[in-house]
Order: C-alpha cells, then sequence, then structure tokens
C-alpha cells in the first residue's frame, strides 16, 4: 500500500476566481503541515490558475474535476488536457458521480476520458460506484467491475490500444457510494472495506500485485468529521475524496488530522 494517505477536496460549483484565494491558502498551510499525508484540491475551471499561483512552491496540488477525451475541436462548453496542461494542473477527476448521474456520462466516456488522462501521464483520479437500487439488488461488485473493466480494460478505439502497465503509476481510484453523495449517508466502515479489497483484488487480478499494492483507493460519499476517523482507521482505504466539507475550514482541518494518525 501507499505509505502517504491522500485527500482530496472537491470543490464542485462552488467559489468565484477571485474569492478562492483564501481558502487556497488556507489549505496550503495545511499542506505544508501533513507528513504522513498529502493534500489535493479541485476548483472549478475558472479557479485553476488562481489557485495554482496562490499554492505554487508549496505540496499543495491543483486539479481539475472532469476534462473532455479530445485535445481539440467542435465541443462547445468544453476542457480539453492540453488546455489544463497549460494551466499547470497537477491531476485530473473522471467518472464523478454527480457527472454520470447528472450529465450523461456512461462507462464507455469515462474510460474515454481515464485513457486519455492517463494517456497524458497526469495523475488519474476515477471514480466509481453504485446506486441504491445496485446496492440493495447485491450486485454492488458487478457494476463496480463493469465500471473498472470498461475505463481501464477495453480498447476505447482502433487508435488507441490497451492501457499498458506505466500508465497505471498515475491512476487513483475513488470509491464514491452513488447513493451516499449529498445524502448525508455513508458506507459503514464494513461496507467500504470489502469494496475497497475487491478493488485491488481487480487490478491484481488484471495486471498484476505490484501495481496493486502501489495503488491509492479513496472513499468519498458523504465524508465528515464524525466519520473520517473510523474511515481511515482502515487499513485497505488509502485516503478520501471530500465535497461539501473541504470548504468549511473547521470541518477539513478535522479531516486532516485524522490523515496525520499513523496507521496501525
Amino acid at each position: 500500500m501507499a505509505q502517504k494517505r491522500l485527500v482530496i477536496g472537491n470543490w464542485k460549483m462552488n467559489l468565484t476566481a477571485s474569492g478562492c484565494k483564501a481558502l487556497v491558502e488556507q489549505c496550503r498551510g495545511y499542506a505544508e503541515e501533513l507528513h504522513r499525508s498529502e493534500l489535493w484540491i479541485a476548483p472549478s475551471y475558472l479557479s485553476l490558475a488562481p489557485a495554482k499561483e496562490a499554492a505554487q512552491h508549496s505540496p499543495l496540488k491543483v486539479g481539475a474535476q472532469n476534462v473532455h477525451w479530445k485535445e481539440d475541436g467542435a465541443f462547445t462548453g468544453e476542457v480539453s488536457i492540453p488546455m489544463l496542461r497549460d494551466v499547470g494542473v497537477d491531476f485530473i477527476i473522471v467518472g464523478h458521480s454527480e457527472r454520470r448521474t447528472l450529465y450523461g456520462d456512461t462507462n464507455e466516456t469515462v474510460g474515454k476520458r481515464a485513457h486519455a488522462v492517463l494517456e497524458a501521464t497526469i495523475p488519474c483520479v476515477l471514480c466509481i460506484g453504485e446506486g441504491i437500487d445496485a446496492r440493495l439488488a447485491g450486485s454492488t461488485h458487478h457494476v463496480l467491475r463493469e465500471q473498472l473493466r470498461s475505463a481501464l480494460l477495453e480498447e476505447i478505439d482502433h487508435n488507441r490500444g490497451k492501457l499498458q502497465k506505466e500508465h497505471f503509476e498515475n491512476l487513483i481510484i475513488a470509491y464514491e457510494p452513488v447513493w451516499a453523495i449529498g445524502t448525508g449517508r455513508s458506507a459503514t466502515v464494513e461496507q467500504a472495506e470489502i469494496v475497497h479489497r475487491s478493488i485491488r483484488l481487480f487490478v491484481e487480478t488484471g495486471w498484476n500485485r505490484d501495481i496493486a499494492s502501489a495503488m491509492r483507493i479513496l472513499y468519498g460519499g458523504s465524508v465528515t468529521p464524525q466519520n473520517i476517523a473510523s474511515i481511515l482507521a482502515c487499513d485497505a482505504i488509502d485516503g478520501a475524496l471530500v465535497g461539501g466539507a473541504c470548504l468549511n475550514l473547521d470541518s477539513f482541518a478535522t479531516i486532516l488530522s485524522f490523515a496525520q494518525v499513523p496507521r496501525a
């Protein structure tokens, strides 16, 4: 397993570019004090440039919440990898549950995004998760395996082959049960542990044990100061993808303090 835990704050559609500076500076201060963990933040597209400027010369990493798989073209409203690279992003999130449920992202389009990011040698945070129907039907593992297989194992098109071993050095997987996003509910530690171990086994079976053991697998889904200690106490979980709680400085500081607790 990775030595350092990873906490990612997903700002979603919050804060203006001019209003993000104070939060970035606070996060920068947190990042500089962390020794057993890392802190990354994902502001909105318009806040990326000022966030990068405010975070320069610090360990705080700044990334994007989504990206298109094409480098350019007639895709009104989209943003490409070359555009994000020009801003200097450190990582890119793909497949977030809100992109899947609200904007029609499918396993296929998430796969295209993931391939493009990994082939560009940019760290990729691939989000996967099941809805409440799948959870109640007992098909969680089937849904997650299909999402992983489609994103990582299949050829995307005739111009792109399968991902190679070296691409997985930049892959981080975030398990976020869709039924827990923004609902105030979260998976139990036991549920999350079972899923995280299943994901690692899938990676080990699909590639090899070294890749699986080195990969960080995060939990996301209504992460709060109240549940973060029990989540991170599980040695199968390498960190957290945090939504609303990352915008509250007191809440986020509490979450980060637990990320500093040594593994048992």
